[in-house]
């Protein structure tokens, strides 16, 4: 059986006690049983009912009986005789919500042939009957034959005498598990593939080594009880998917996981055991008793999730770190612990109403009251969305419910009569508690390059850096390769601490360790010079073991003002097994600047990050095992990161790139540099911006610097607002003196400018870079100063004085470019004729005597060069007069149909040609005499004034009669429901215009035979359809009325 249908808590089932004892027959047919998968016969171990609503009382004496049968039903009793005993009498007490399965004392052998028949039965429940007990059942004719009343004793034995069409749905349990075969192929969901079917969450699965076939899961949906994999034997699991293990997992064989999930459900605690070095891509612990890696070594290739669970790591997990990524545990969903209370007044529980949790969208489970009270525990993972449905039972005057938050305080309450539907939603939120016990081991990759200082930290408890020096040469002091290289009185130290209490210079802060014992608490930096070679280096791994960084950690800044530009830096690391972002609105930053600061080892710069730009590969995702530069600006200062700042974005450095950032690139010599410039009218200042800007920390290798300085800061992102002309000096530096290049980019961030001007301050050059974007010079290594300086007019703005009317010339246009120099200004139509040109050196003109029209601006600045804008001017009063009829052939003495589409007039003035005028806006106008008339509009406001016309032919009623009846031939129009359908029989026009009486157009199309207007939403009322053939110059206007 399927569904949730439920008997009532009046009628029979295999647990409703309305009355005190029941005997019942039902049977299963062969059929029946086949189609839930079991096709052959076999041992019967147990039985089960989904029981919805447990009975408010347990049921003694509880006996189960079976045979085999021929009968398809119970529309006779089945008898007495033949029956086998295979539950002895025990009390049943059911579990609402969930199947119950019963363990059968004698296991019954089902023939595989013919049908199955069932007899339970019970002795008098005590202390009284109850309208309770209810099943999950199916419609079946004659299905449920019993017999009940409230004698004492046992009523077993007895024949049953009333039937009912339904049947209880049973879980039939042949074996505790399947055994893979693998005859047919390798798919793990070919049911022939298995001796007992596809597993199932209840059902165990085995994999020996026999099988001529390994099982590969291709595909969603794989799952089972407990796993076990034998010696000799394999597991593959195809790219993205994934296996979900409700029990244990052991694995003595092989293992090939490509890019999959290995998922942990269910409500008990999982063992894991490998066979040696088991390899893992993603492995999802979501249950809350959590998991147990007994035996073998787990290696992870990108995420270790825990998400409302516990995972004991068996000191035996590595996140491994490759060329390929570096494996992570993302953020830890910490388990929120919601309590809900389920109140049933009578005492018997819910009759079929129940609560159902849902999790970040899933299903989580279902819940009711068993009894008078039921008080049920929801673990929510912290930062989850969830909510609450209720679907209501019978008898929901006895319901009630409360729900509690981690803290204790009552959240939510319903009841009696509770409301259905969704009635509580919130996202989840508890204090941190640490679910992981155990060591992992985190590898960090480095790559191949220079050997160079780079910037580590450690993301598990209890780091000394005795633990990197195994993964690289170390010297300089105790407990180093080579404490006393190249001597005893000067050894080089090749890892340092940072203190930033020490005044002066920013290098002043470096401190070598006191020995390699020294430890590397969590969040702390330390600068190390590491490769596997003097020269250069190969790829390398680093690794360090301990138990991994999780919850909030409070990152070691501090701040002593000593007046110092270079108060406040601090070096400080990822703490975390994972990456962070350094944007997340989930830090805690208190007196913090917004920049940060990596070295880059292959670049040998400097990489800067601040709100969105970086430069030199800089970027928002800090990776793990990385240390950084923050500067403090302020006493007491807190830099404090938590799960919620973790990201599974890669920390591969890629700068951000947006539409409002210059760049300017400096190469040559042995590498290069860049700075960046922000354009933010509504954030920025021209002076240092905590939130935006990020100062230049300069490279000591031999390679090139740029910045740009102002007032006596050195930027590498420096975030300015444009609304007046702008000089920024550049700053280039080197240690070897030589030719350089710089390279501009995307210097239309400064959008409108008037001007773009390079100055050599050296050379005394200029270059205009709008229209170059390199230049190339020599550079001295003894140059300090700023070599170059950056030019940019103020966006040219462009004040529009309107016209008074379209036809006037009394409209101007004032242009300022906000630079003061020779220039050439000229002013264009829209057909691009010059209408006038003008030098001006003041940087502000103004053309005059301007009528409504689209002008062209061009302006060249002398060493600058070009700008052009287009300026749309537009009278201020302007009238627009214009009028439509739909046809040029009117009849003599009938009405013109005349629709006025002018625009901002106030008065108007007809001449029909006839000698007849009208003020009116819409006039009314018919012709006595035949001829060609013009038709002349003159329309007026105030201020301005306008005129059209347009030329029609008035024929005589006699001939248009007979022109008329030709046409009506021509074209049909009539309404079929709300189609108006119009016929055009012999291909006379090409296109269709209809309108309302207002002159409003409704519909316009091209035809060729025949059109259906869909007319629903159309007013009733008369409509004009206006026939068209502009390739012959015809027209035709004929008048519809819809009804």
């Amino acid at each position: 059986g399927s569904g949730t249908q439920t008997n009532g808590v009046t009628t029979a089932s295999p647990n409703n006690i309305y009355y005190r004892r029941q005997v019942a027959h039902f049977v299963y047919t062969k059929a029946e049983i086949n189609a839930a998968g079991k096709n052959i016969g076999d041992t019967i171990k147990a039985i089960g009912f989904y029981v919805a609503s447990k009975s408010l009382y347990d049921i003694p004496g509880y006996t189960i009986q079976m045979k085999h049968t021929t009968r398809s039903n119970v529309s006779n009793s089945l008898g007495t005789t033949g029956w086998t005993t295979v539950k002895n009498p025990f009390t049943f007490a059911q579990t609402t919500g969930e199947w119950n399965m019963i363990v059968l004392d004698q296991p019954f052998v089902w023939d595989g042939t013919n049908n199955l028949a069932i007899q339970i039965c019970w002795s008098q429940v005590q202390p009284n009957w109850d309208p309770s007990g209810q099943v999950y059942v199916f419609s079946s004719n004659r299905g449920y034959r019993y017999r009940r009343d409230d004698n004492s004793g046992s009523i077993c034995g007895q024949n049953p005498g009333t039937r009912i069409n339904i049947k209880p749905q049973i879980r039939i349990k042949f074996k505790d598990y399947t055994t893979w075969r693998g005859t047919v192929s390798t798919d793990w969901f070919d049911p022939a593939n298995w001796d007992a079917g596809v597993p199932t969450k209840d059902f165990d699965a085995f994999i020996s080594a026999s099988a001529p076939n390994m099982p590969v899961i291709s595909g969603s949906g794989a799952v089972c009880q407990n796993l076990s994999v034998r010696s000799g034997a394999s597991l593959t699991i195809s790219g993205t998917d994934s296996l979900t293990i409700y029990g244990n997992y052991n694995n003595q064989g092989a293992f090939t996981a490509n890019n999959s999930t290995l998922v942990f459900r269910g409500n008990t605690t999982s063992t894991f055991d490998v066979a040696g070095t088991h390899t893992l891509y993603n492995m999802s612990v979501l249950k809350a008793k959590g998991v147990i890696v007994q035996s073998g070594t787990v290696n992870i290739q990108n995420n270790l999730t825990i998400r409302a669970a516990v995972l004991n790591t068996g000191n035996a997990i590595t996140l491994l770190s490759n060329a390929g990524g570096d494996a992570r545990i993302p953020r830890i969903g910490n388990s929120c612990k919601y309590v809900l209370t389920m109140n049933d007044s009578w005492g018997d529980g819910w009759n079929g109403g129940f609560l159902t949790l849902f999790v970040d969208g899933a299903e989580e489970g279902r819940y009711m009251a068993k009894t008078y009270q039921t008080i049920d525990t929801l673990y929510i993972p912290d930062g989850s969305t969830f909510y609450l449905t209720y679907t209501s039972g019978s008898y929901e005057n006895e319901n009630s419910y409360t729900l509690k938050d981690p803290s204790g305080t009552t959240v939510y309450s319903d009841g009696p009569n509770p409301t259905t539907g969704t009635v509580y939603s919130a996202t989840s939120a508890c204090s941190f508690i640490n679910p992981i016990s155990g060591t992992i081991t985190v590898q960090r990759y480095i790559d191949a390059g220079a050997t160079n200082w780079r910037f580590l930290t450690t993301p598990v408890q209890g780091t000394v850096l005795e633990d990197w020096d195994d993964d690289f040469v170390t010297s300089g002091f105790p407990g180093t390769d080579f404490p006393n290289w190249p001597s005893v009185t000067n050894p080089w130290a090749s890892m340092y601490f940072y203190d930033e209490t020490v005044p002066g210079p920013q290098n002043n802060g470096f401190t070598a360790p006191s020995s390699t014992s020294a430890p590397v608490s969590p969040g702390t930096g330390v600068w190390v010079w590491c490769g596997d070679t003097i020269t250069g280096t190969q790829p390398f791994t680093i690794d360090v073991t301990g138990a991994p960084n999780v919850g909030p950690i409070n990152l070691p800044v501090s701040y002593t003002n000593t007046g110092d530009p270079d108060d406040g830096w601090s070096m400080v690391g990822n703490p975390y097994p994972c990456e962070i972002d350094w944007d997340s609105p989930n830090w805690t930053k208190t007196n913090i600047n917004s920049a940060i600061y990596i070295w880059n080892p292959d670049l040998q710069q400097f990489s800067s990050y601040v709100a969105g730009i970086g430069t030199n590969g800089g970027s928002r995702f800090i990776a793990s095992s990385q240390a950084f530069w923050v500067q403090t600006n302020g006493a007491s200062p807190q830099l404090t990161a938590n799960e919620f700042v973790k990201t599974t974005t890669p920390a591969n450095f890629i700068r951000q790139n947006t539409a409002n950032i210059a760049q300017i690139v400096i190469s040559g010599g042995n590498g290069s540099d860049e700075t960046a410039i922000r354009i933010d009218n509504d954030n920025a200042t021209l002076n240092f911006d905590a939130n935006l800007d990020a100062q230049k920390m300069y490279s000591t290798s031999n390679v090139p610097s740029i910045a740009t300085e102002m007032s006596n800061i050195d930027y590498s992102v420096n975030s300015i607002p444009f609304n007046q002309s702008l000089t920024i000096p550049v700053k280039v530096l080197t240690q070897s003196s030589g030719i350089y290049t710089l390279t501009f980019n995307n210097m239309d961030a400064f959008e409108n400018a008037s001007c773009i001007t390079l100055v050599d301050n050296f050379t005394g050059q200029t270059k205009n870079l709008k229209s170059v974007n390199t230049y190339t010079f020599y550079l001295s290594d003894t140059t300090t100063s700023a070599r170059f300086t950056l030019q940019i007019g103020a966006p040219v703005l462009a004040n529009i004085n309107q016209p008074t009317c379209q036809n006037t010339f009394d409209g101007s246009v004032n242009i300022n470019i906000g630079y003061q120099g020779a220039s050439t200004y000229e002013l264009f139509d829209d057909e691009n004729n010059l209408l006038t040109s003008t030098n001006d050196s003041t940087g502000n003109i103004t053309f005059n005597n301007l009528s409504e029209g689209t002008y062209i601006v061009n302006i060249s600045v002398s060493g600058c060069g070009a700008y052009t804008d287009t300026l749309v001017v537009l009278g201020s009063n302007s009238v627009y007069a214009k009028f439509d009829i739909p046809t040029d052939t009117i009849h003599a003495n009938k009405n013109v149909t005349i629709i006025n589409q002018t625009q901002n007039a106030t008065s108007y003035l007809w001449n029909f040609g006839d000698g007849n005028q009208s003020t009116d806006a819409t006039p009314v106008h018919s012709y006595t005499n035949t001829g060609n008339y013009t038709i002349t509009l003159t329309a007026e406001n105030q201020n301005c004034t306008d005129n059209v016309s347009q030329t029609i032919t008035v024929i005589d009623d006699a001939t248009t009669s007979v022109s008329e009846n030709n046409l009506n031939k021509d074209v049909e129009t009539y309404f079929n429901d709300n189609d108006l359908i119009i016929k055009n029989n012999k291909a006379t026009y090409t296109a269709v215009i209809i309108l309302d009486v207002n002159g409003k157009e409704v519909y316009r199309s091209n035809i060729q035979n025949k059109l259906a207007v869909n007319t629903a939403k159309w007013s009733s009322g008369t409509y004009l359809v206006k026939f068209t053939d502009k390739a012959n110059n015809r027209s035709f206007t004929k008048k519809i009325i819809k009804p």
